[in-house]
């Protein structure tokens, strides 16, 4: 309240009030799938390089890269 934030309680694993978080675990799921298909490698070698990819992948909605330094 001080810095005029607002906090909130959500159920863990619900995707009603989680849904930035669940949008992006289907994000890098499908990243990870196509990756897997390409390369024929298992899911755990091509995750970080999935993560790698969409965030320095410039967004469509802000125009910029999530890792872009300002």
């Amino acid at each position: 309240k001080k810095y005029g934030g607002k906090h909130t309680n959500s159920m863990p694993n619900n995707p009603r009030e989680q849904g930035g978080v669940e949008r992006a675990k289907r994000i890098i799921k499908k990243k990870v799938f196509k990756l897997i298909y390409v390369s024929s490698r298992k899911w755990a070698e091509e995750l970080q390089n999935a993560v790698n990819i969409i965030t320095r992948s410039v967004q469509s909605r802000t125009g910029y890269a999530p890792l872009k330094k300002f």
